[in-house]
């Protein structure tokens, strides 16, 4: 349909808000009309309501046809799509996702007719040089290869169709990656949430791979296929790799069978860890740290936590005024004889030897000096000391 009768039909299920809106120079109004769209398809009609906090009644609330909605919304995604505003096309893949969320209550024909319209210009997306785009692009594609009336095999189809139809030039490159990446991303995503086997083969992936290690290709776009190999390498194993292998030069089979080597070794186990302890029966019985305590063994409650802290202050209180400090003989702290035992075990024992001359004969031990100085030190007397 021609956009005026587009925006006229829009203008009678949607509102004259949003119709005037989408019709703007403005892009800020563009895109704020796709997003009321959106909550109008969720379900979240505003029109005619009481404004929020008035107690007056809800206006009229005429019946909307959710099919003349749905066609509506396809044939507006088939033009704003392509419009030249990044946040505008980014509204409107949002969109997209909402129109074809909940598929039931339309025809299986003419849901596979739009969603077919309206993927060409998803693939056009892919690639792009602004990365949000790229991605939004890729998470569409991804959506409606989740759909049962639209499938991974359509979606695998048509991403096809746009790598053998690229021209050659500057174009190519960025074409391919974009298909690359996004057949990369549908095979992790079908990998982890069905059997792949029911969605894609090698013999379907095959083109992609050989499209991508061809020599004018660029480094992102052979990175790419040497991932997906290895995707569908780690998925199938090796049979399936080795007649897409012989289609190859040596040196690309070379690439691909270190990247599949490559994988072998990050699933294989590690030798440390496979390999047991030498027994040991003398450490038998031997605990290192403690005891594993269970969860429901551990007090946490106030009352415990608050016991705990003040335990820990008075302990420290006890250390700094000197209470704390434990010792193996509290008896033998207390009594100064030891000290004198101490002394008088430093010099030779004899009856008639009195704390003086031990005192003496422990200094001229322990700090021996020249002749002098010991005639000197000798003439020292006690009371000086």
């Amino acid at each position: 349909a021609k956009p005026e009768h587009t925006y006229l039909g829009i203008t009678k299920e949607f509102g004259h808000m949003i119709g005037s809106s989408l019709q703007s120079n403005k892009w800020d109004r563009r895109c704020q009309a796709l997003k009321s769209m959106l909550q109008v398809l969720k379900g979240l009609d505003l029109e005619g309501m009481a404004p929020p906090g008035s107690t007056g009644v809800l206006g009229s609330l005429r019946p909307r046809d959710p099919v003349k909605r749905w066609r509506l919304t396809c044939q507006l995604l088939h033009h704003v799509i392509r419009d030249k505003v990044m946040p505008v096309r980014l509204a409107a893949l949002d969109l997209y996702q909402q129109a074809f969320s909940d598929l039931e209550c339309f025809e299986k024909a003419e849901v596979v007719y739009a969603s077919g319209v309206l993927v060409e210009h998803l693939i056009d997306r892919l690639g792009d040089s602004n990365v949000r785009l790229h991605e939004a692009a890729r998470r569409c594609l991804i959506f409606t290869a989740e759909k049962p009336r639209l499938g991974p095999k359509s979606v695998l189809d048509r991403l096809r169709e746009k790598l053998n139809a690229c021209p050659k030039g500057g174009e190519r490159a960025k074409v391919h990656f974009g298909v690359l990446d996004t057949v990369s991303a549908l095979l992790e995503h079908f990998n982890q949430e069905v059997d792949v086997n029911e969605s894609y083969s090698a013999e379907e992936l095959a083109p992609f791979i050989l499209v991508g290690l061809e020599d004018s290709a660029g480094s992102r776009v052979r990175t790419c296929a040497v991932q997906l190999a290895g995707r569908l390498y780690a998925t199938h194993g090796p049979e399936v790799m080795e007649p897409i292998l012989q289609k190859l030069r040596p040196a690309k089979q070379a690439l691909l069978r270190s990247k599949f080597q490559e994988i072998d070794e990050d699933g294989a186990p590690d030798e440390d860890d496979a390999e047991e302890g030498e027994e040991r029966p003398d450490l038998d019985g031997f605990l290192i740290g403690h005891a594993p305590v269970a969860a429901h063994e551990l007090d946490h409650s106030p009352s415990s936590e608050e016991s705990l802290m003040d335990g820990i202050l008075e302990d420290v209180g006890l250390v700094f005024q000197g209470q704390g400090i434990i010792h193996e003989d509290l008896d033998k702290e207390l009594d100064d004889s030891w000290l004198e035992e101490e002394l008088l075990g430093f010099c030779v024992e004899s009856p008639g030897v009195d704390e003086q001359q031990a005192l003496m004969s422990l200094l001229e031990e322990v700090s021996p000096q020249s002749g002098a100085a010991e005639g000197r030190q000798s003439d020292l007397s006690v009371e000086v000391f």
